[in-house]
C-alpha cells in the first residue's frame, strides 16, 4: 500500500469511526429523548386521569344531589296536594253541616265579637236558609246585628260590618289566617 492509500484509509477509518460514534451518540440522545417523552406522556396521562376522575366525582355528586332534590320536591310537592286536600275537604265540611248546625257555628264566631252592632252579610245559599231566630241567637251571644238582605259572594259564615269597620268570619278567611296552624295539625296527623 503506499502511503497515499495509507492515509486516504486512515481518513476513511477515522470518518467511519466519526460517524459510529455520532450515530451512537444520536441513538442515546433520542433514546433520552424518547424516555423523557415517555415520562412526560405517562405523568400527562395520569393528570388526564385524575382529572377526568374528578370530573366524573363531580357529576356523580351533581346528579345525586339532583336525584335527592327533586325526590325532596316530589315529597314536598304530595304533602301540599295533601294538604291542600285536606284544607278543601275541611271547607266543604264547614259548609256542608246541617242547617242547625251550621248557623249554631255562626253564632259562635260571631260571639267573638260580643258588644258589637251592625248589619251581618251572608251568602246567597245562607240567607235562603237562615233560621228567622238568627238575630235573637247573634243577640244571645252579645251580638246586636240585623241582617242584610243582599248576599255577600263567599263560601261559607259571615261578614259583621260595624259603621266602617268589617269584622270577616268568612269561613275561606279564617282558614287562610289560621292555615300554619292548620297545615302543622294536618301534618302532624298525616306525616307524622
Amino acid at each position: 500500500m503506499t502511503a497515499t492509500e495509507t492515509i486516504i484509509d486512515r481518513i476513511r477509518r477515522d470518518g467511519e469511526a466519526d460517524i459510529e460514534a455520532r450515530r451512537t451518540e444520536a441513538e442515546q440522545k433520542a433514546a433520552r429523548l424518547l424516555e423523557e417523552a415517555d415520562k412526560q406522556a405517562a405523568a400527562r396521562r395520569e393528570e388526564i386521569l385524575a382529572q377526568g376522575r374528578r370530573q366524573a366525582d363531580r357529576q356523580r355528586q351533581n346528579a345525586l344531589s339532583a336525584c335527592e332534590l327533586a325526590k325532596r320536591n316530589a315529597a314536598l310537592l304530595r304533602r301540599r296536594q295533601e294538604i291542600d286536600k285536606t284544607v278543601d275537604a275541611l271547607m266543604e265540611a264547614l259548609c256542608g253541616l246541617d242547617d242547625g248546625a251550621y248557623f249554631d257555628r255562626l253564632v259562635s264566631l260571631a260571639s267573638a265579637y260580643a258588644g258589637q252592632t251592625g248589619i251581618l252579610w251572608l251568602n246567597e245559599r245562607d240567607l235562603d236558609r237562615m233560621p228567622a231566630d238568627l238575630p235573637e241567637r247573634l243577640k244571645g251571644a252579645g251580638v246586636t246585628a240585623s241582617i242584610s238582605p243582599t248576599p255577600r259572594p263567599m263560601p261559607g259564615g259571615f261578614v259583621l260590618q260595624c259603621g266602617e269597620i268589617e269584622y270577616c268570619a268568612d269561613f275561606s278567611a279564617i282558614i287562610e289566617e289560621k292555615r300554619d296552624v292548620i297545615e302543622d295539625r294536618i301534618y302532624a296527623e298525616l306525616f307524622s
